[in-house]
């Protein structure tokens, strides 16, 4: 079989929020967002796919592979199996792929409830890869989980034809408790546009006119936000929300609260939240949050680099080529800032002062030539993994200029 004619599904959260209608059996393409500013509209939307780095994930792994584009598909195998008799969901994967892909992220938790998925596992005759499974948090203990949970962790060692874990403390992990196939390559995410990794250099901007890009964990966790608003203080900084603005209740379903054309979010309606929530004014410029990532990049890619505390919003500044320092709030982005060597200092007590030593240390050639070094061996483990369960990159690779 052709690379190019290999039909994959890719069974986890999907790469857009677009809906998935079935409509009497003619092939449909679910229709975008509705022009609708008001805050009901964005959680609707935000509801198909949740945290936003799930979608950062899962379009970068569509994106990655040759496949027959006409007969791949996003497929949230989960949802599926609860939704679906499992046996008929099961024959007709078996019908429909030739692989499996499970772009998956933190699914090691104690929440996670798998017993619908590994019931459909176990009937797949079609090979199953996973990619970025990962810890939600340090010091779990398999008992702490749901049943399902070792479940699905046996089925994919035991018959997995790739178990792709997210970093060295899961593998170790794993290993240590009964699943020694695990192997760390990493999030796909990391591996969509490397030559933008290999061309990073130390910012060449002055200070006083960076444009950064930042996020984190307003309406989330006050000592984080309130830290990385007394960092910035001064700057001119953008702040790309991902999920915060859903984690309590914020705003009226009826609220206008964002520019649709622009994906910019009201700044007078943000910190009024902000500081009714935290007690402070944060000092970000602006509040930009979008449901696709080509717009995301887009709007990332004007600016000179990135300063946050949320990963995958590191990874899309990564995408575009812009520096980035990442701070490290849990296991998950500890983990891969490590697993890829991204300049990570801590965020701490710092303020206004402290941003430029700290930029001048974390970007500085020494330390990003440190990364580009690690992040190319990191890429060519990651192919060389994929080559061996017979997955290939799309098209052709650019070289840095």
């Amino acid at each position: 079989m052709s690379l190019e004619t290999k039909r994959i599904c890719f069974g986890w959260r999907p790469g857009d929020t677009l809906p998935r209608p079935e409509i009497a059996g003619i092939a449909s393409g679910g229709l975008p967002r509705p022009a609708d500013p008001t805050y009901g509209a964005l959680a609707r939307n935000f509801a198909r796919t949740g945290n936003k780095g799930y979608i950062v994930i899962g379009e970068a792994t569509a994106r990655l592979f040759a496949c027959d584009r006409h007969a791949s598909a996003f497929v949230d195998l989960p949802a599926l199996a609860c939704e679906r008799d499992v046996r008929a969901s099961a024959e007709a994967l078996n019908r429909a792929f030739d692989l499996i892909v499970l772009p998956t992220a933190y699914e090691i938790a104690p929440d996670r409830d798998f017993s619908s998925l590994v019931a459909l596992l176990e009937r797949l005759d079609v090979p199953v890869v996973t990619l970025g499974l990962g810890m939600k948090d340090g010091g779990l203990r398999m008992e702490d989980l749901h049943p399902s949970l070792h479940q699905l962790l046996s089925w994919l060692n035991d018959h997995a034809a790739l178990f792709g874990v997210r970093a060295d403390r899961t593998a170790t992990w794993l290993h240590a408790n009964g699943f020694p196939r695990a192997v760390a390559l990493g999030c796909p995410s990391m591996h969509l546009h490397p030559e933008a990794i290999a061309r990073l250099r130390p910012p060449m901007v002055a200070m006083d006119r960076l444009r950064l890009a930042t996020g984190g964990y307003v309406l989330r966790d006050l000592a984080r936000a309130a830290g990385l608003s007394a960092l910035l203080e001064g700057c001119d900084a953008s702040y790309f929300v991902q999920d915060e603005i859903f984690h309590s209740v914020t705003f009226a379903a009826d609220d206008i609260v964002i520019d649709d054309a622009r994906g910019e979010l009201r700044k007078e309606a943000m910190e009024r939240a902000i500081t009714a929530w935290g007690g402070f004014v944060p000092s970000f410029g602006r509040y930009l949050y979008f449901d696709g990532l080509d717009a995301w990049r887009q709007a990332m890619a004007g600016h000179d680099l990135f300063v946050g505390d949320r990963f995958h919003g590191g990874t899309v500044a990564l995408q575009v080529g812009l520096p980035t320092v990442m701070f490290a709030r849990d296991v998950r982005a500890d983990e891969l800032s490590r697993f890829y060597g991204i300049p990570q200092p801590e965020l701490g007590g710092a303020g206004a002062d402290d941003l430029a030593p700290l930029l001048a240390q974390a970007l500085g050639e020494q330390s990003l030539a440190a990364f580009r070094a690690t992040h190319a061996r990191r890429d060519a483990a990651f192919w060389q993994a994929m080559a061996r369960v017979g997955l290939n990159r799309a098209g052709t690779r650019v070289k840095p200029a």
